[in-house]
């Protein structure tokens, strides 16, 4: 682990003797140890003491020939690490041929995965805060006792529960004060056989993009464990926590009845609503709407997701254009030559230049405004958005796209709470819930029926 100390405080996972494959198919044999820094980052180091071979790792720790590494670790389990890339190196001396290469891995996964009736999958969760419906009485190591608090969910197709951190007072203080991506939980869910096991996260990740929308940060798992009937752990698998630093925003309150509400209600429409929305991709890109940065760039992105979850209705209805599209690209010519004709006659000495930007645009006259699409995915879900508040949220749109700057008769920060007040209702409202959630532009809970 010495050969880590530039990274920071780790944790270690395994370590072993193995073989390093090249993509070329080629190999050697390496020792190795396999850590994680902090919650997110997956680290590999690399020890070779055959410096006699051409294939060397320091001849090839400037390459991009690492494929995987293979091995044992030291107690006889089967370990596969992934996705390498090199970060530093160091050479033998004269009295020791040993060569040390470590940098960042994907994946690395512990075991033989044979999955059988009655184990259980845990998965580490972060960055995610609750209050659960259920609770545990334990003691410390001082011998005090300790209340942990337990979110018990039941979908129709999933079963689990998320029980906190032993030590997550602490951590959810850290998380309040610095920020960061921390574990705060274990997901614990039954698993029968490997489809089972395979299904199962899939629906974890369904689970976690929900959760990101209810707390309004980036909420993901990073490893799993898979324990037997006996106890044992029998499987792990590692990989990089995509997260992002926590953010103190619940939209929807951390008590149990609310978020349960949410998360019920949320399951079914995400199944129904998931390929015409896409989704995965959409929530992805509205959790990145809460991080740091310029509130211009966050209510761009804000502006993009509100536009593409509208325009995705409008052509799931077959009502994004006006007319058929391919009656009006046949007329297309015609329309160009009679525009082209009316520039030059009203504007005598125009350049022609100025008159091919203009044509370009012709192009988009068969497409509805986002205004029309804004209104009908209101129509369909119920939105609590007034035309007003369309309209408005139009004209800030329109200032950011063309200049990067909110209009001059709106305040800033007045027209970025807004915006994402705007989008947050019509999330929540695609997700099927209607109950309380946080209003960011007066600061206080209200009921979505209120509005």
């Amino acid at each position: 682990m010495e050969r880590f100390q530039f990274y920071g405080d780790l944790e270690k996972i395994v370590q072993g003797n193995g073989k390093l494959f090249l993509k070329d198919e080629n190999e050697l044999k390496v020792s190795f140890e396999i850590a994680k820094r902090g919650e997110e980052k997956l680290l590999f180091n690399l020890i070779s003491s055959d410096n006699t071979d051409p294939l060397n790792l320091f001849s090839l720790m400037k390459s991009e020939q690492f494929d995987r590494i293979e091995g044992n670790d030291d107690k006889g389990r089967k370990v596969i690490v992934t996705d390498l890339l090199v970060k530093d190196s160091t050479s033998g001396t004269k009295t020791d041929s040993k060569v040390f290469v470590n940098g960042y891995a994907g994946q690395c996964r512990i075991g033989k995965k044979e999955i059988k009736e009655g184990y259980t999958a845990n998965f580490d969760l972060f960055n995610f805060l609750f209050h659960g419906n259920q609770s545990k009485i334990e003691e410390n190591k001082n011998g005090e006792k300790i209340t942990r608090s337990i979110l018990q969910l039941d979908f129709s197709d999933f079963h689990c529960r998320i029980e906190q951190t032993k030590d997550y007072s602490i951590t959810k203080q850290l998380l309040k004060r610095q920020g960061g991506v921390l574990k705060t939980s274990t997901l614990s869910t039954k698993v029968s056989n490997q489809t089972d096991y395979d299904s199962t996260f899939e629906k974890v990740r369904k689970l976690c993009q929900l959760l990101s929308v209810a707390r309004s940060t980036f909420i993901n798992w990073g490893s799993c464990r898979v324990i037997n009937t006996d106890g044992k752990v029998v499987y792990e698998l590692h990989g990089n926590a995509q997260s992002r630093y926590f953010h103190e925003t619940n939209l929807i309150k951390d008590l149990p009845g609310d978020t349960e509400s949410f998360l019920k209600s949320a399951w079914l429409a995400y199944d129904k609503y998931e390929k015409v929305f896409d989704l995965r991709r959409f929530l992805y890109g509205y959790a990145d709407t809460f991080m740091n940065s310029y509130i211009e760039t966050r209510c761009l992105n804000i502006a993009a997701l509100t536009e593409s979850i509208s325009s995705r209705w409008a052509i799931s209805e077959g009502r994004d254009r006006f007319l058929d599209e391919k009656v009006f690209r046949k007329q297309l010519p015609k329309l160009k030559k009679g525009v082209k004709a009316i520039l030059e006659i009203v504007f005598d000495k125009i350049k022609e230049s100025y008159v091919y930007v203009m044509l370009s645009k012709i192009k988009g006259f068969n497409r509805r405004p986002l205004d029309w699409k804004l209104k009908r995915l209101r129509k369909e879900f119920d939105c609590p958005v007034t035309d007003d508040e369309i309209k408005r949220f139009v004209y800030n749109r329109d200032s950011l796209a063309h200049s990067s700057l909110f209009p001059e008769d709106e305040d800033n920060t007045e027209s970025f709470l807004f915006m994402r007040h705007f989008l947050d209702r019509i999330v929540i409202s695609v997700l099927g819930y209607s109950g309380n959630y946080f209003d960011m532009e007066i600061r206080e809970e209200k009921s979505l029926l209120d509005n």
